[in-house]
């Protein structure tokens, strides 16, 4: 170590600028800690690491050169070179901060702090002792080659590489693993997302089964008797819950207009067998019908026989066999509150009269008034075009039956002519009406196993 630069504190960095502390060190000149008179002198290299780490926090690039005390730094393509002494080198902006970086360095606490496991204090009495020795034993052989003028190139580049390895050592590895444990925290967190979405699929699923609570439904049933009962719901729906009890299934449906509804009741007796647990399935009216009419004869039988598993309805005529997918009743439109009318005008007829009626007012218009006159105890369906009117009055021998009161309404002729087609030949028909109310319409099905109504909303007139 160059003259000048013994201090007789641990902590204090020379600062006195008297003292030449510029002047290269000599070929011969050698320094040894003992002959300075002091137990307190400073460690060069531990400087030229305590200054290298100091700047390095400072965000310059250091170096530490082959001397092993001599610092270089470099910082906005700016270069210096820093002396243990505290004398720095070059020209640029940041001469005056590295001086007093340099000024206010205290190597030996630095030193503690880079090798915790050293114990500067040589009166501890410890392992310490043998390392400070050592240390100045490895300091004066350096020094010692060096005034002989020999330049261990080797014991440099070994310090270079415990600078190197201690450097990558103090390198934050932690966010390499942080990524890699953040993957694995994702890749998890991923596989739990997926499950929850695979249970909570399987759960909608579930609740969006398109039979409800039913778990067994088997039944046979003529194909005349099933057409009947198709075709009276189908003149209101396409679609529709049917709901299936001990000792009949149930359908009740209105169309999107609001206009007409059907409530009709299908006794366990329409059908040759039937089997079922209460509940509610959704069927598409239209698929059924094409179904049903692959068949040859009236008196066929269809099979119908509820998968609990597939949710499917498996229909067999004849020697086909038709998987039916239901559809799920909450998808469906709400069923219609049937109103308790009570209604004053009764008339039954056969339904060669009604379906009469109809076509002969379609002729000319485009509604059709149903009267009935309490006084004259007579029925009169009457409509008026622009250049024609139909009359057809019905008494006496001409009606089934008859409970007269007065009743005066204006129906729309595109839902009766619909409501006339399921009805079958040699069938009774009943109507109930009154004064600008709806018309019921009830027939039997299937030798008076299914009971049919109809409702019909009236047209309000204008005064």
């Amino acid at each position: 170590m160059t003259e000048g630069t013994t201090s007789s504190s641990d902590t204090d960095a020379p600062t006195d600028n008297s003292v030449d502390n510029s002047r290269e060190p000599e070929s011969g000149d050698s320094h040894d800690p003992s002959e300075s008179g002091s137990d307190d002198a400073i460690d060069t290299s531990a400087m030229a690491r305590a200054l290298k780490h100091e700047l390095e926090q400072k965000g310059m690039t250091v170096e530490v050169e082959d001397d092993g005390e001599t610092v270089a730094a470099e910082k906005l393509d700016q270069s210096y070179r820093i002396r243990p002494d505290g004398t720095v080198e070059g020209n640029g902006v940041l001469k005056d901060g590295i001086e007093n970086i340099v000024a206010d360095l205290d190597p030996v606490q630095d030193t503690e702090t880079d090798n915790p496991e050293i114990d500067a204090d040589p009166d501890t009495g410890d392992d310490s002792d043998d390392s400070a020795s050592n240390a100045d034993e490895n300091d004066r052989s350096k020094e010692s080659k060096s005034s002989e003028g020999v330049n261990d190139e080797n014991g440099v580049k070994d310090e270079s590489e415990d600078e190197v390895s201690s450097s990558e050592s103090d390198m934050p590895t932690a966010p390499a693993e942080t990524d890699e444990t953040a993957a694995t925290v994702e890749d998890d967190t991923a596989i739990e997302q997926n499950e929850e979405t695979e249970e909570e699929a399987e759960r909608e699923e579930e609740e969006s089964l398109p039979t409800g609570n039913v778990g067994r439904f088997e039944a046979a049933i003529e194909v005349g008797h099933l057409q009947e009962v198709i075709d009276a719901a189908h003149a209101i729906v396409d679609e529709c819950r049917i709901h299936l009890d001990t000792d009949e299934l149930v359908i009740r449906a209105v169309d999107p207009a609001n206009v007409a509804m059907i409530d009709e009741n299908v006794s366990a007796d329409a059908f040759e067998a039937y089997d079922t647990d209460c509940g509610e399935i959704g069927i598409n009216l239209e698929r059924l019908d094409e179904v049903v009419g692959i068949a040859d004869n009236n008196d066929d039988l269809v099979q119908f026989d509820l998968d609990p598993k597939t949710r499917k309805l498996d229909v067999q005529v004849n020697a086909v066999e038709y998987t039916l997918a239901l559809i799920d009743p909450e998808s469906i439109r709400a069923e219609p509150d049937i109103p308790d009318l009570d209604l004053p005008a009764t008339v039954s007829m056969d339904e060669a009269e009604f379906k009469r009626a109809i076509r002969a007012a379609d002729m000319v218009s485009d509604h059709i008034t149903l009267q009935v006159d309490e006084r004259e105890e007579c029925f009169i369906a009457n409509a008026e075009g622009d250049t024609d009117d139909v009359d057809l009055e019905l008494s006496g021998d001409d009606l089934e039956d008859a409970d007269w009161g007065s009743a005066y309404s204006l129906f729309s002729l595109e839902y009766l002519k619909d409501l006339r087609k399921p009805i079958p030949s040699d069938t009774v028909v009943r109507m109930q009406l009154g004064e600008e109310f709806p018309i019921k319409l009830t027939f039997e099905l299937a030798d008076g196993a299914v009971d049919v109504e109809f409702m019909v909303a009236p047209r309000i007139q204008s005064d």
